[in-house]
C-alpha cells in the first residue's frame, strides 16, 4: 500500500511480503518504485533461501529466512524487540554439513529477552 513505514520491523515485513506481480502497468510510477525498490532488497536479503517463516516469541518478534534442512545454506533470523531494536543472526552449518534443527532454533528465539 502507499502507507508510511513506522518502523524497521515494518520495513522488512513489507520487503519480504513483496512480488513481481506488484509491479504492473495499472499501477501508479510511485507504486512501482515502490514494489521494484522492496523486490531489489528482498533479493539481497534473502539470497538462495526458499522459505521465510513468520517469528513471535520471548518478546521477540521477526523472521526466519531459511530452511535448517537445507544444509548447503545459512539460516537467518532477524528479530526486533517492542522498542524496534534489530538482532540479526546468521547460523551456518559446520563443515561436516551439521547444522542446527528448527527444534534448537525456536528453542533458541524463545529463550530471547530484550533488554530493558
Amino acid at each position: 500500500g502507499s502507507l508510511p513505514l513506522s518502523s524497521r520491523y515494518e520495513w522488512l515485513q513489507a520487503e519480504l511480503d513483496s512480488f513481481p506481480s506488484d509491479v504492473s502497468f495499472w499501477r501508479s510510477r510511485n507504486n512501482n518504485a515502490r514494489a521494484l525498490t522492496f523486490l531489489m532488497l528482498k533479493e539481497g536479503d534473502i539470497g538462495k533461501a526458499k522459505v521465510v517463516y513468520s517469528i513471535v516469541a520471548g518478546g521477540m518478534r521477526g523472521f526466519q529466512i531459511g530452511d535448517p534442512r537445507q544444509s548447503a545454506s545459512p539460516v537467518q533470523l532477524r528479530l526486533f524487540d517492542a522498542n524496534d531494536r534489530e538482532v540479526w543472526m546468521i547460523l551456518h552449518p559446520a563443515s561436516n554439513g551439521d547444522g542446527f534443527t528448527q527444534e534448537q532454533i525456536n528453542a533458541m528465539v524463545a529463550s530471547m529477552r530484550p533488554v530493558a
